[in-house]
């Protein structure tokens, strides 16, 4: 059932580099799962052991597109973004053309993420939500992994598992190797996606505009953690100030999601 969805995943497995590993069953990051309804949801929840769900999305995204209901699990809203910064339909010719011509810079968009006071403030809601979700862990046997997600599971997903994974020192190699995995489900549907509006509107501007923002891509990644390094010193400093997470919730989180 959920191969229904694409680009879901669990990141349990994931070495730190001291001997340990992230454990499966706490964090789980993907799309939005809108095409899920009633059984399939419940099915998808029940297969993933998903306990809480973060959306990601703008509220204007989650409006058009909503999550379903799924019984047993807890619901947060938290937008990174206040409104859309790009949106992609299949609608009339010149307005696709149009909205493909005004995708950000990705590079650009990634570092606005880690640097712009509001999405900085709503990184902070979002990372100590998924602390106190997955605090609940320690003493329960009951599965209640977090699902976030945004709407491809790449750029607002990618951005908060940097900063997840960073808590508990995993290393670079290993996020950006994380992050890259989206390429291996998402890109074969993508190109078809591509070729038919290629094929409509004959752009090749349209054509590379659609890639960039399709794809994950590791100057996308590197520009945020870039970012993070020449305004806050380092990703360390950047969880610890902004963000305000302090050494005994990272400790916290570090005993739920790292294998002893």
């Amino acid at each position: 059932m959920a191969g229904k969805v694409l680009n879901v995943r669990d990141l349990g497995g994931i070495p730190v580099g001291d001997g340990r590993v992230t454990r499966s069953g706490v964090l789980v990051r993907g799309p939005q799962i809108a095409s899920l309804s009633g059984k399939r949801a419940k099915v998808f929840a029940e297969e993933w052991g998903i306990g809480s769900i973060i959306d990601l999305r703008t509220p204007q995204e989650q409006k058009e597109k909503p999550d379903p209901k799924v019984p047993g699990t807890t619901y947060y809203s938290l937008p990174l973004f206040d409104e859309a910064t790009s949106g992609i339909s299949y609608e009339k010719s010149q307005r696709l053309k149009d909205k493909v011509k005004a995708i950000p810079d990705m590079p650009a968009l990634y570092r606005s993420m880690v640097t712009e006071p509001d999405y900085v403030d709503n990184l902070r809601h979002i990372v100590h939500t998924v602390l106190e979700e997955t605090k609940r862990l320690q003493h329960s046997d009951t599965p209640g992994a977090v699902y976030y997600h945004c709407t491809a599971g790449k750029d607002r997903t990618g951005i908060v598992t940097l900063l997840l994974l960073s808590l508990c020192h995993v290393p670079r190699e290993a996020i950006l190797q994380d992050y890259l995995r989206t390429n291996d489900v998402r890109v074969p549907r993508d190109e078809l996606r591509i070729f038919a509006v290629s094929a409509l509107l004959r752009d090749p501007e349209v054509t590379e505009g659609l890639r960039k923002v399709f794809r994950a891509e590791e100057s996308y990644l590197n520009a945020a953690i870039t970012a993070i390094g020449e305004t806050w010193g380092s990703i360390d400093a950047f969880l610890e100030g902004p963000l305000q997470v302090t050494a005994a919730q990272r400790e916290a989180f570090q005993k739920v999601f790292l294998e002893p």
